[in-house]
């Protein structure tokens, strides 16, 4: 905290908490060590690459289409499993880059994909991505979501 303090988000510099960085380890060890291989391999390159993804896709929505683009098109991606202990707002353009991200990441890692295998794996990463936990880093709960959804769509998704 003493030398990236300036770098962290306030939560984090607070002593009880861990750092998103503990968050996104803890992921990736737990899909390796959880899932079947190339299932986490799937879902470690979601966490890599989709939540960034919907991070800038979200902000470039915001900045280009306005800030209320959810309230104007009338929808919510507010995927709250529990009670609402702290406010996170997720956005279409988010949920629109990390579909596409996961999308492209399922055709370079599959065989020869169907565009609906294309698009299930896409609203995988959607999902996994905009879906919050409540008290849960998203950077741990990414993976095991993708992961699980990876995992029950195996079969549909030509992943043996």
């Amino acid at each position: 905290v003493k030398v990236a303090g300036k770098t962290m988000r306030p939560a984090e510099r607070l002593a009880i908490r861990l750092t998103s960085s503990s968050a996104y380890m803890a992921g990736l060890l737990v899909s390796l060590c959880v899932f079947e291989k190339r299932v986490a391999v799937l879902a470690c390159l979601y966490l890599a690459f989709v939540d960034t993804a919907a991070a800038f896709g979200g902000r470039f929505a915001s900045l280009y289409l306005g800030s209320n683009l959810n309230k104007k098109m009338g929808l919510s991606l507010q995927f709250k499993p529990s009670i609402h202990v702290e406010r996170s707002e997720k956005s279409i353009g988010g949920f629109a880059a990390a579909f596409v991200t996961a999308v492209l990441i399922y055709y370079h890692m599959a065989n020869d994909p169907k565009l609906w295998q294309l698009a299930v794996s896409g609203v995988i990463g959607g999902v996994a991505e905009a879906f919050t936990i409540d008290g849960v880093d998203d950077d741990l709960s990414l993976p095991l979501l993708a992961g699980a959804m990876l995992t029950m769509f195996k079969p549909f998704l030509g992943l043996q």
